[in-house]
């Protein structure tokens, strides 16, 4: 719930649970985005200790578009474990299908990887890396940034050599300079 993953972060961050009332707002929306989970809630805290409401402010941002290392490298093992077609499965729902209807994803993707879509599907699922619920396809927001992470790692320096692209000074970059690649 809100109020342990809030505790919990001030726990790491402060070393104690009172804290100057300036950090309210930033913490809440650091429990928002790591949706409660206390490994990131653990990391990002203890990461942030002595840090000023500028400099959480600031970490926030970052972490928005590119995940802390130490949780990046934690959730990057159950990605690692997939196969190719289910990596790539997981990364086109993590940069376009995230929220589709089940049925809707199983049909766009059959056409990039055949008649595997369900056994690809309930891979992920099974793997905590997506859920499906009431039919629709969804995925925990952090989970989200580490995919998009994963993608852009494989090129930092040049988004035009991405199969996806997400930020839009990459989609600016590549499209004003015509950097893609085949």
């Amino acid at each position: 719930n809100q109020s342990a993953a809030l505790q919990l972060l001030k726990w790491n961050a402060f070393k104690r649970e009172k804290i100057d009332p300036s950090y309210e707002d930033v913490l809440n929306r650091v429990v928002t985005y790591a949706s409660g989970l206390p490994l990131a809630l653990e990391i990002i805290g203890s990461n942030m200790f002595g840090k000023s409401v500028a400099g959480w402010e600031s970490a926030v941002e970052h972490y928005k578009r590119i995940p802390n290392d130490e949780i990046l490298e934690i959730l990057k093992v159950s990605f690692d474990a997939l196969g190719e077609e289910q990596k790539n499965v997981f990364l086109d729902i993590a940069f376009r299908l995230k929220g589709c209807k089940l049925t809707e994803v199983e049909h766009m993707l059959c056409s990039l990887y055949d008649n595997c879509m369900k056994h690809h599907i309930d891979v992920l699922v099974d793997k905590s890396l997506i859920k499906v619920k009431h039919g629709i396809v969804g995925m925990h927001d952090l989970i989200q940034v580490v995919g998009r992470e994963i993608e852009r790692q494989r090129s930092p320096e040049e988004p035009g050599k991405r199969k996806r692209l997400w930020l839009p000074k990459d989609i600016i970059h590549v499209l004003k300079d015509n950097t893609v690649s085949e």
